[in-house]
């Protein structure tokens, strides 16, 4: 059996000072090649830590992290492309040149090959016809379609997401979401989400972790039965959201 393209063991972070913080303690998660994976729990839980840690940024104080079998950070951090809650486009930029930023800085291309394979994939992310606009032309949910996009385009096998759909209004939200499943089908990368959206996490997920109240702990995981090309009936849907909100109401009474 091949090994998972992310392995997390036993992790745990204390962060120093007068007054030390423990942030996560033996978090412990695996993620397959292809396969979409959510990460639910309160604030301050330590999602964000967690994703840090992962990606390199911050060094775990026990435990060990492999991303396509590497431990080392440096060696992490570039297999892994990062997607925050704000799109962070220039807003000087086209839609082309935004996509394409990312190749560019990376070094992995020349410009004009980036744009070619940014203007390439407009279809596929919806944008086709808007490949001069300016971000201020298009609505939230096309920009975060175009940070997508660009995240995407740097070819790493690691995607994290980081609450990428919390400042959008429900419909556009809900609508990105059934986009991003269908469109997720269709590529080869793994995705690790971070949300506070139970409603979110199962629509999109094989697989949901539930993160216990800080210090952070995986107390909950729960598959996500999807049938033909990734579907999910409503049932499932309902039993599998009941089954983290029941997770995250036993972290709550704890407090």
């Amino acid at each position: 059996m091949a090994q998972p393209l992310l392995q997390v063991r036993d992790v745990s972070l204390t962060f120093g000072g007068r007054r030390p913080v423990e942030a996560l303690r033996g978090v412990s998660l695996s993620l397959e090649t292809g396969a979409f994976v959510s990460i639910v729990g309160p604030s301050g839980s330590g999602k964000s830590t967690l994703f840090n840690v992962i990606a390199g940024i911050i060094p775990p104080t026990s435990g060990e992290v492999l991303v396509d079998g590497e431990s080392d950070p440096d060696r992490r951090r570039m297999r892994c492309s990062y997607m925050f809650q704000k799109d962070l486009l220039f807003p000087w930029r086209s839609v082309v040149d935004n996509a394409a930023l990312g190749l560019e800085v990376s070094g992995a291309c020349t410009k004009r090959e980036a744009r070619e394979r940014a203007r390439a994939l407009l279809p596929r992310f919806g944008l086709a016809g808007f490949e001069a606009s300016r971000p201020s032309e298009l609505s939230g949910g096309m920009r975060q379609r175009v940070a997508l996009l660009r995240t995407l385009l740097l070819g790493r096998p690691l995607l994290l997401l980081d609450e990428p759909f919390a400042s959008l209004d429900a419909l556009t939200r809900r609508d990105l979401q059934q986009w991003l499943r269908a469109t997720w089908r269709t590529g080869s990368e793994a995705a690790l989400l971070v949300t506070h959206d139970v409603r979110e996490a199962v629509r999109l997920s094989d697989r949901v972790y539930v993160l216990s109240p800080r210090p952070g702990r995986i107390e909950a995981e729960i598959e996500v039965p999807r049938g033909a090309e990734g579907r999910l009936d409503t049932l499932q849907s309902a039993r599998c959201e009941q089954e983290v909100l029941a997770a995250l109401r036993i972290e709550e009474a704890a407090l």
